[in-house]
């Protein structure tokens, strides 16, 4: 599979720049074959009708956010991609997100997440809908927060395959742990994060989904979350590492992230949905979250 996507990344990486963005171009994130990438596209076409991903927000403002590993930073760009998380690999997740590279060191990276949507009753994912209710009638925002937090370890994974395929096949050279800085890509989140849902129906093809948007609840409080990968020489397998470090703390942490309202004016019908419910998720301590390990892939043979 690891061939087949970076002959995929080969051939976008000589596609010219669109002259206006698609939300619906996205990257395939630990998807299995092509096979499962194109069943994926097809279940994801339905959700990701353009007006349902209004324009980002802005990255928060945070004062952890400075990254002293690099000196000049490129701008924001949007993106999305369509991903499948380990735990539950058959339930594709289609999230919106911006990222930027370092001008000074393209091996430093900092991404950031904006909305994550899934198929409600698409029966492959009923697993992932098990696992966020937690025996609950709506989402658990921990393990939501650890969704998000997989999310973003994931797609970090991906952009170093894509950048050691680049690296392999353009400059004839390889990531090796031995021999480079770890190839890392950074984000930051609030301390003490909640969410807004939003349900959505799907005209006339009986699918029913859900649009998430994380919610920061101190402005000052945050972490910043580092993956770092490289290659191991001897065995040529993926090494991943991830380091966490703590910014202000929050003064108090189980509150309403924002009113229910604030929550409805951030959803919306469509001419091809309509808005069912919003829920509107409390804020819960989001840093000390479990460690993703995705190492282990034979990168080089």
């Amino acid at each position: 599979m690891k061939s087949i996507l970076f002959i995929l990344v080969a051939i976008v990486a000589t596609l010219p720049l669109k002259a206006q963005w698609d939300p619906f171009d996205p990257i395939l994130v630990n998807v299995a074959d092509v096979q499962m990438a194109e069943k994926f596209l097809e279940k994801c076409e339905v959700v990701r009708f353009r007006d349902l991903f209004p324009e980002p927000q802005p990255v928060p403002d945070f004062s952890c956010y400075n990254d002293s590993s690099c000196t000049t930073w490129g701008p924001w760009k949007k993106d999305t991609a369509i991903v499948s998380h380990p735990l539950h690999p058959d339930c594709p997740i289609y999230i919106g997100y911006l990222h930027r590279n370092c001008t000074t060191d393209q091996s430093f990276v900092q991404h950031h997440i904006t909305s994550m949507t899934y198929r409600e009753n698409d029966p492959d994912c009923t697993s992932l809908n098990i696992w966020l209710l937690n025996g609950g009638s709506a989402p658990d925002p921990d393990r939501l927060n650890q969704l998000y937090h997989d999310l973003y370890a994931l797609l970090a994974k991906e952009m170093f395959i894509e950048f050691n395929n680049l690296s392999m096949y353009g400059w004839n050279d390889t990531l090796y742990c031995d021999a480079y800085t770890h190839f890392k890509v950074s984000y930051v989140k609030g301390t003490c994060m909640g969410w807004c849902n939003g349900y959505y129906r799907h005209n006339d093809t009986g699918v029913y989904s859900v649009t998430g948007y994380p919610k920061y609840c101190d402005a000052d409080a945050c972490c910043k979350v580092t993956n770092a990968f490289c290659i191991d020489r001897k065995t040529g397998k993926l090494k991943h590492s991830e380091d966490v470090e703590y910014g202000p703390q929050p003064t108090k942490c189980e509150v309403e992230p924002i009113t229910e309202n604030e929550c409805y004016e951030m959803h919306h019908d469509s001419e091809y949905s309509t808005l069912e419910q919003v829920r509107v998720l409390k804020c819960k301590p989001s840093c000390d979250i479990n460690f993703l390990d995705l190492g282990g892939d034979v990168i080089v043979e």
